[in-house]
């Protein structure tokens, strides 16, 4: 889908000195997928397409993992037809899928330290125990907001949290 929407964007954006940075995941039940594996799992696959964006963290009450993926944002190279790939993940139930925009890890304080990566995984195990995605959404921009202090906003803070259950 990257591949064929970046073919059809790429002159446009370029000459309007644009791009377009996103995400797209898709989750299949393990055992609607046929690889004769086992399956009575109750584990999915994720999919992966990405753009420009950073990298989703898989999250349990264990410790966090940055899931590697991604590419440039659609529009900026005239890439060729298969530059874009998607990139499977295996998700255990109780497992936590962050997405974030580049607002949340770039966040800056008063004194011009970033949130960064590091807290964010700090911030997500506070309360990933949960198992609601709403819940650890909101502790997420809460904790950005309190970090930041009275710093303007410089870019967007979205988050999308995905809960295996």
């Amino acid at each position: 889908m990257l591949n064929r929407l970046n073919a059809k964007l790429y002159t446009r954006l370029h000459n309007n000195k644009m791009n377009i940075a996103l995400q797209i995941a898709t989750f299949i039940p393990f055992s609607q997928y046929e690889n004769g594996h086992n399956q009575e799992s109750n584990a999915s696959l994720m999919t992966v397409a990405s753009a420009g964006m950073i990298a989703p963290i898989g999250a349990t009450p264990h410790g966090c993992r940055l899931l590697p993926v991604g590419a440039l944002p659609v529009g900026a190279v005239p890439a060729p037809p298969q530059f874009y790939a998607d990139d499977v993940f295996f998700i255990e139930p109780a497992t936590a899928i962050v997405f974030s925009s580049d607002g949340i890890v770039e966040a800056q304080n008063e004194t011009g330290e970033l949130f960064g990566f590091d807290r964010l995984e700090e911030t997500i195990l506070e309360i990933v125990d949960s198992g609601n995605a709403a819940v650890i959404a909101d502790h997420i921009i809460k904790s950005v907001k309190k970090f930041a202090g009275h710093v303007e906003q410089s870019d967007d803070m979205t988050v999308v949290v995905v809960v295996k259950i």
